[in-house]
């Protein structure tokens, strides 16, 4: 399996804050000698391109394969459009995928420790060291400056895939709001040795809302991270299905994720309609799968997990226990009304069946006792 890569050749984020803050690099491209980017404030506008013998030549990324303790030497062109003199800081960094699956650098203040780490600008005319690595360099108006790049793997790197980006950045200031603008090229560099393709499925959980409709399936939400335990950076095709008991009302969901580099992994969320049958059982399958030009020599390797979710209809059964609860009220109130109706009913039988009893006579006031 093969995950396709969107080409890009430009990187441009641009952020506006309290301060500087650093911004994603995305992948949106403009082509080769058109402007990348423009701040509107000062119609600034400018490229930074992957060169060859100081103009830019097409390439989308900068894409090596070296050997520990090697060094490759590569160009970018710096252009600047606008008629005016531009100050740039130019600096690499490490690369991360952020949540939103798009490449970025590390935020500001987080220092490289991979192949951000071992980029080096050449000698240019006027540029300066940077604050926290990379230089600062002034481009005149309508000009393209070559800037001469350097990659030096050390000795002990380990085998696999070290992403980067290198940036050119222009920082402007205007009473509290700092507005950062940022164009960049990919670094994709790869040391040789023993490479391990493997994706792993990590920190699952599973949720299960059921539907007020007693005639409706609940929503189960899988929650899981694609984890890249190999060296190399790899797509996934992640497919969560579920079923009730015996099989009973199967569920499939699928999603993709474009890029999970080494040591890094990706958060996913998986939505999907699920019957209430008391429980469902379900597993997690994870394909991996070349990205992009990647060239593997070894079959990339997946995962798999299982879950099991409670999906007890908790609606349905207050709507059982209501409705029970009603019947038997009903019942009830019946059962006193014929009571109280029979207990007239006996009253009258009785009363109407009971003999009278005869009156005694009164005694004579005048008789005498005795007579």
């Amino acid at each position: 399996m093969r995950f396709p890569v969107r080409r890009a050749a430009l990187l441009l984020a641009l952020v506006a804050g309290c301060s500087a803050a650093s911004g994603a690099i995305t992948s949106s491209a403009a082509p080769p000698g058109h402007p990348a980017t423009t701040t509107e404030s000062t119609e600034t506008t400018w490229a930074f391109q992957p060169s060859t013998g100081g103009v830019p030549d097409g390439r989308v990324s900068l894409r090596h394969r070296l050997d520990p303790g090697a060094t490759v030497t590569d160009a970018l062109a710096l252009t600047n459009y606008s008629a005016q003199s531009v100050a740039f800081d130019v600096f690499a960094s490490d690369g991360v995928v952020t949540e939103g699956g798009s490449f970025d650098i590390l935020p500001e203040g987080e220092e490289s420790t991979g192949a951000g780490e071992w980029v080096t600008f050449g000698r240019l005319d006027g540029a300066r060291p940077r604050d926290g690595g990379g230089i600062t360099v002034e481009v005149p108006g309508r000009t393209v400056l070559a800037v001469p790049v350097e990659v030096r793997v050390p000795e002990d790197a380990s085998p696999g895939d070290h992403p980067a980006g290198i940036v050119a950045e222009l920082s402007r200031s205007s009473e509290d709001v700092d507005l950062t603008s940022r164009v960049g090229v990919r670094l994709h560099l790869r040391v040789t040795g023993d490479v391990v393709a493997r994706l792993e499925v990590r920190d699952t959980q599973v949720s299960f809302e059921p539907s007020w409709n007693p005639f409706a399936p609940g929503t189960a939400t899988v929650r899981f991270s694609v984890a890249n335990s190999g060296n190399v950076r790899l797509g996934a095709e992640s497919t969560v299905t579920a079923a009730g008991p015996f099989g009973a009302a199967p569920a499939t969901a699928s999603t993709e994720q474009r890029e999970v580099l080494p040591g890094q992994h990706a958060a996913v969320t998986v939505r999907m309609p699920v019957w209430p049958l008391l429980a469902s059982w379900g597993d997690i399958d994870i394909r991996a799968g070349v990205v992009g030009d990647d060239d593997l020599d070894v079959e990339p390797e997946g995962d798999t997990a299982s879950f099991v979710a409670s999906t007890v209809p908790w609606p349905t059964l207050l709507y059982l226990v209501v409705l029970a609860g009603l019947l038997l009220a009903l019942r009830l109130s019946r059962r006193r009304a014929a009571a109280r109706v029979q207990a007239r009913i006996d009253a009258a039988v009785a009363a109407a069946t009971t003999p009278a009893t005869p009156a005694t006579p009164a005694p004579d006031p005048g008789a005498r006792v005795g007579e």
